[in-house]
C-alpha cells in the first residue's frame, strides 16, 4: 500500500486515501483469485 500511494499520491491523493480508508473491504476481494476478481467487479446488477 505504501509503494502504491508514494507512486500516485502526487498525481491522484484521494485513491490512496479511499483505500486505506476501505482496506478491509479490498483485501477481501484481492484475497481471491484474479479470475473471480474480475468477474466481481465487472458485473453490474440487474
Amino acid at each position: 500500500m505504501d509503494a502504491f500511494a508514494k507512486a500516485r499520491d502526487d498525481k491522484y491523493p484521494q485513491i490512496s486515501k479511499s483505500w486505506r480508508a476501505h482496506w478491509e473491504n479490498l483485501n477481501t476481494l484481492f484475497s481471491y483469485p484474479p479470475d473471480i476478481r474480475k468477474a466481481i467487479y465487472t458485473t453490474n446488477a440487474i
